[in-house]
């Protein structure tokens, strides 16, 4: 696995085969089968490239991962910072990673390979060992109600 450091503001902190992100995250949102097209290290405006080769639905994604990391008035300044990814990541392997406090299991495939087979009926709402199942990141399956409950939860595990 071969880690690239960035030295760009609004690159994440680092790159590799397993995950974008902090090397030591906080959050990490783990989402199966989605890794991404990536910009070069020494693209001037890595997210908005990043956003361009990967299209609309990683976007979504990152919008609705800003939002569960950062509380609502402040979100868009984290994500568009480069803030989201050097202090979070996302992950595409079906490993926890150890230094992060909250774990997202993004969609329903997540959560098999986690093996979480049972009580799948409510998203964002079955908690253990600062695991948390919840829909994949979609605007519609995952509505601004459901991202604030899961963020008021997250809260005591993280420090902004």
């Amino acid at each position: 696995m071969t880690k690239i450091e960035l030295c760009q503001q609004d690159k994440p902190s680092s790159i590799n085969d397993d995950y974008i992100g902090s090397s030591q995250p906080e959050i990490v949102m783990y989402l199966k089968g989605h890794y991404p097209k990536l910009p070069a290290p020494t693209t001037q405006s890595w997210l908005n490239e990043f956003i361009a080769l990967n299209g609309n639905n990683w976007r979504k994604i990152l919008v609705i991962f800003a939002k569960l990391a950062c509380d609502d008035d402040n979100w868009r300044d984290y994500l568009y910072s480069g803030q989201l990814l050097r202090e979070n990541q996302c992950n595409f392997t079906d490993c926890l990673y150890p230094s992060g406090k909250v774990h997202l299991l993004c969609g329903k495939q997540n959560w098999e390979r986690f093996g979480w087979h049972d009580d799948l009926n409510l998203p964002g709402q079955l908690w253990h060992d600062h695991q948390v199942l919840l829909p994949y990141p979609d605007y519609r399956q995952f509505p601004n109600q459901l991202i604030t409950q899961v963020r008021q939860k997250m809260e005591p595990f993280i420090t902004d």
